[in-house]
């Protein structure tokens, strides 16, 4: 009998089968583990973008040499504000220590005499000579003719600051060593500080209190001179751009004193103009507390916001990203379990249209829960905002919510969709789908976020340029038209 030969068994195809089988799954998993790789550096880009991290990384060196060189270059206006600053810093040391005023003294004289655009120095250097008659016990009818020279011929003088100059030049530097515009401005205007504050409060109060004394000695012409030179200061630094604070400030002085003028011929127009600048001065508070306090990661100044709108877009992205790398993380980890789950059954993921389009939905569903979720919960979002700016208070729970809810409404997902795979497989496949397109969303929103950034930044600096008060150019225009019309006397 002839013998049939047999079929040899098809193992090595059933190997290469088993091999297709995965290849698949394997090829999507690794493509979202690069997009999720690629979303993660951007999201570190985002991250190093915020004007605090750039701030921390600024090379010092670098930083301190390209002052040198802008001191070295500096224009008239920003020379004479660096000079008038320096100046003030003095006198409140002097103010707060008599044993600095004779050097405070000598110092101020030198630089008084190289101010070439303002007068403001001479009343500096009344102020420190106040000052030391004041530790010397003089009384007040003994000071005129210590101040005379210093406070005659000035009443038609300019007492410019210039302070918008020396900001501009600081912030220029602040540019040049990596800083965009709006954040170099916010960082020149917290460089600069209130120096002229206590300056301009002593100076006030004690050439105010000289006036009135001289007045009751019957000194008209000296009394005149003294309410005349405060008048012109305040009105000045009023109506001069520059901080706000400072701007503030000489309004309420200025009211102050109007108010409290003597009876004279234009004493209802003085009176006018007081009234006008306290409503001018409470609708700058007004909108100064109806602006939010914003993050010192964004505002370094920690002032209220001078972009509302630009802020809360900007921070809402800023969020919406890390609510997404919550929730691609999760995806991930879930994926490479469960792949390891199906390397130990040696069961394949049941990759499918139905499987593909649900992970998709479910990761859309929570790209669009983190865009809503701030509008809907917006005090717990601004505590998670204010939970990722430091390390004191917890770690932003946000993130964590979406890694939950990944882990939850996948199976969900797995469940309610057809396909012939185990249940095991399908919710692997949903994983793997919603993970892949979570890395897409999240590399697509860390661009957005860069650009929303780049946009409040560009905000802030227009902002800041403008030098216009909370109540708005239209608003400062009308209530103080008043102060601009009005002359001094």
């Amino acid at each position: 009998m002839s013998k049939r030969r047999k079929t040899p068994a098809k193992q090595p195809t059933t190997r290469s089968a088993a091999r297709a089988s995965l290849a698949a799954p394997l090829s999507l998993i690794a493509l979202a583990m690069v997009l999720s790789i690629f979303g993660l550096l951007q999201a570190r880009s985002v991250w190093l973008d915020l004007p605090s991290l750039r701030l921390q990384h600024l090379d010092h060196d670098a930083v301190s040499e390209a002052f040198r060189a802008s001191r070295s270059a500096l224009q008239t206006e920003a020379m004479d504000a660096l000079l008038l600053e320096i100046n003030s810093n003095d006198f409140t040391a002097a103010w707060q220590s008599p044993r600095n005023l004779p050097e405070a003294l000598e110092n101020t004289r030198a630089r008084v005499s190289r101010l070439t655009r303002s007068q403001l120095g001479r009343l500096q250097l009344a102020a420190l000579i106040i000052r030391e008659l004041e530790h010397d016990g003089v009384p007040t009818d003994a000071w005129w003719p210590r101040l005379e020279a210093y406070l005659t011929g000035l009443e038609r003088a300019s007492f410019a600051h210039h302070m918008t100059a020396i900001i501009e030049a600081d912030a220029a530097v602040y540019e040049e060593v990596g800083l965009r515009p709006g954040a170099a401005l916010r960082v020149a205007h917290l460089r600069s500080g209130s120096p002229h504050g206590p300056f301009l409060q002593y100076f006030v109060k004690r050439i105010t209190q000289l006036a009135d004394e001289q007045r009751e000695r019957g000194q008209v012409e000296e009394s005149e001179t003294c309410g005349l030179i405060v008048h012109r200061l305040l009105q000045e630094w009023v109506l001069e751009p520059g901080p706000l604070q400072l701007r503030l400030l000489a309004a309420e002085l200025l009211a102050n004193t109007l108010e409290t003028s003597p009876d004279t011929a234009d004493a209802a127009e003085a009176r006018m103009v007081a009234e006008q600048l306290r409503e001018w001065r409470h609708l700058c508070r007004t909108g100064l507390a109806e602006r939010p306090m914003t993050l010192a990661a964004l505002n370094l100044t920690r002032e209220p916001e001078t972009s509302p709108d630009q802020y809360r877009s900007a921070i809402a992205r800023l969020a919406l990203v890390t609510w997404l790398l919550g929730a691609t993380a999760a995806a991930g980890a879930w994926v490479i379990a469960a792949l390891a789950m199906h390397l130990i059954r040696r069961m394949r993921p049941g990759l499918s249209r139905s499987a593909g389009i649900g992970g998709a939905v479910l990761a859309v569903a929570i790209a669009c829960l983190g865009v809503v979720w701030p509008w809907l919960l917006p005090s717990a979002f601004d505590a998670d905002c204010r939970r990722a700016a430091t390390d004191q208070v917890g770690w932003p729970w946000h993130p964590f919510v979406a890694a939950a809810i990944v882990v939850v409404f996948i199976p969900v997902i797995a469940r309610l969709i057809r396909a012939p795979a185990q249940w095991w497989s399908r919710r692997t496949a949903v994983g793997i789908f919603a993970w892949l397109t979570l890395g897409v969303v999240l590399l697509g929103t860390g661009r957005i976020a860069q650009h929303a950034l780049a946009r409040y930044d560009a905000h802030v600096a227009t902002a800041l340029r403008a030098w216009a008060g909370p109540a708005g150019s239209s608003e400062d225009a009308r209530l103080l038209q008043p102060l601009r019309n009005w002359l001094p006397r």
